[in-house]
């Protein structure tokens, strides 16, 4: 029988997040991702549980800012650290934050009926903080898994040996970090402005100070920490000792919720799909709430992010995206990411030359670049996995539904 410490970690790492990933292919790049912890279970164990305690009592408490998150370099910078070294520590901290921030911090639910109602004060004041942790996981979260993403198009555009991948992927992963947090903290003092404005306050200086002077600091946190783990993904890569050790807890992981016999990958059915690619519009869409000043441009937008989500899922499948799709994915993907890298940059140059003279005008850029990164990247074709296995000249890599989250899908990816 197997000490408490050591269950307790492989449930909090390994069969509790690959169940997980089984059933919500989504939660892939995050739930599960820096399982390597597990190792050392003491260390697996401690780490989930100071990170919850730790930023539930900042959120509580308020530790380092009056009023919003973004006053703080250092609360932004450990979670933005987190989020690269561990997406399932930096969505552990992000959690536990915004639930002390919202549920129990003294300004919670002391409603005064300024706003006439109580829906309306729900909408008016609570709905803006929602807004703010989403935009702050849009760092913590979501720019981490597009570098994790981007070495899972490079291992589906060419078979290459793992160590060799590693050398191709590391630099592109850190100059995704780099961009992605430049363009973040770039339109961050924008989009939080729904905190302030939607109460009927004005940004405080203190508010986007953080975020617009101290940008290379912030953005250093998340790129050093990128380096940190692709250092780690290169330990268990390169040592073959360390990466026995992963594979014999993988695998046991793998038995105790697959089994032994071999099961085909769960797909994804079409209603789940269907809410997954809603519940990103909407999330993206709320995001974006603080330049989209009116319902209907607000409705418009989130269309355009439902139909963009729709066509790369697949879940709508028009015949000129599909054929598009398997042209796109036969390009490099580090060409691909150039592209992308070419237009935030021209975003940025607008942001530091004040070109962008409106919030409106700010926004149709922005639905301009997720139309490019959409043509860029539409998503996989829907084709029969025979026909797969031919348009690339070489067989396609085996699904990871059914593994336990290794280095080629959780350490690297």
């Amino acid at each position: 029988m197997r000490d408490p410490v050591s269950s307790l970690s492989d449930a909090l790492w390994l069969t509790g997040p690959l169940r997980i990933q089984r059933r919500y292919s989504s939660t892939r790049g995050i739930i599960g991702d820096g399982h390597h912890l597990a190792l050392v279970p003491p260390l697996a164990v401690l780490a989930m549980v100071v990170t919850a305690v730790g930023y539930l009592i900042v959120g509580l408490f308020g530790l380092g800012f009056d009023d919003v998150y973004s006053e703080s370099l250092l609360l932004m910078g450990s979670l933005l650290a987190l989020g690269a070294l561990s997406g399932q520590l930096g969505l552990t901290g992000l959690t536990a934050f915004s639930v002390g921030h919202f549920v129990f911090a003294d300004r919670a639910w002391d409603f005064d009926g300024r706003f006439g109602s109580l829906p309306e004060e729900l909408i008016r004041a609570r709905l803006p903080m929602i807004i703010s942790y989403l935009l702050l996981g849009v760092a913590v979260l979501f720019i981490p898994r597009l570098g994790k993403n981007l070495v899972i198009g490079i291992g589906r555009w060419r078979a290459i040996p793992s160590q060799l991948a590693w050398l191709i992927t590391t630099p592109a992963v850190i100059v995704v970090s780099w961009l992605g947090l430049r363009t973040w903290a770039a339109v961050a003092p924008t989009l939080i402005r729904p905190y302030f404005v939607w109460s009927g306050r004005l940004p405080t200086a203190a508010a986007i100070e953080v975020l617009q002077r101290e940008t290379s600091q912030l953005v250093a946190w998340g790129v050093a920490a990128t380096v940190v783990r692709q250092v780690v993904v290169g330990a268990f890569l390169y040592l073959p000792w360390l990466r026995r050790k992963l594979d014999a807890i993988e695998q046991r992981a793998h038995a105790a919720v697959v089994g032994d016999a071999p099961t085909a990958p769960r797909a994804p059915t079409t209603t789940s799909t269907l809410v997954a690619d809603v519940t990103g519009a909407l999330l993206a869409a709320l995001v974006l709430s603080g330049i989209l000043e009116t319902l209907p441009l607000w409705l418009m937008f989130f269309g355009a992010f439902l139909a963009i989500r729709l066509l790369r899922s697949g879940t709508i499948r028009l015949p000129p995206v599909e054929r598009w799709k398997v042209i796109a994915n036969r390009a490099p993907v580090v060409v691909r990411l150039g592209l992308i890298w070419l237009a935030a940059i021209l975003y940025r140059s607008f942001l530091s030359n004040d070109l962008i003279g409106s919030y409106r005008t700010m926004a149709f850029i922005v639905l301009i670049g997720v139309v490019i990164g959409f043509v860029v990247f539409p998503g996989r074709p829907a084709t029969p996995p025979a026909a797969a296995a031919v348009h690339d000249g070489e067989p396609s890599p085996p699904a990871p539904e059914d593994r336990a989250v290794g280095p080629a899908e959780g350490l690297s990816t």
